[in-house]
């Protein structure tokens, strides 16, 4: 917490990162629970705020989405690994019918042990949504590889 604070900011708190100031929110809410937003400032600081930012409130619409695919996936796809496996290409265009916004890709997915041929969905963000990723659970950490177009 060592940078100035310019004239633009009449802000007293200031902090160097935004992981220091979610630190710093996190404290005020455990030890007096008030809930603090961190947010960049037009100084280029961070500082903490009782209001949520615009930025804040996309990322809770982006989270909302997240968890309405990963309901859906709850409820139409089986749960058990084993009745996951081999059956991304049935449960992949069924959950793209659900939610338009998601593209289908096939592609491999590489791990520790190996690439396996497999098909996926991706939204607008390019964030990966597998409706069938529980099969693949031993593996450790997986990279999704798209197939390349010839």
């Amino acid at each position: 917490m060592s940078k100035k604070v310019s004239a633009v900011c009449k802000s007293k708190r200031i902090y160097d990162s935004q992981l220091v100031a979610k630190k710093y929110a996190g404290k005020a809410k455990r030890k007096y629970g008030v809930v603090l937003h961190p947010y960049r400032c037009d100084c280029g600081n961070y500082h903490l705020s009782s209001k949520p930012t615009k930025a804040y409130k996309g990322e809770q619409r982006r989270y909302r989405k997240l968890h309405m695919y990963h309901v859906w996936i709850n409820y139409n796809v089986p749960q058990m690994p084993s009745e996951q496996a081999d059956r991304s290409e049935e449960f992949v265009p069924l959950m793209a019918a659900a939610f338009p916004e998601l593209k289908i890709v096939k592609g491999v997915i590489k791990s520790k042990s190996g690439c396996y041929q497999h098909t996926w969905l991706v939204t607008p963000k390019d964030e990966v949504i597998d409706p069938t990723a529980r099969q693949f659970h031993l593996l450790g950490e997986l990279e999704y590889k798209p197939a390349v177009a010839d």
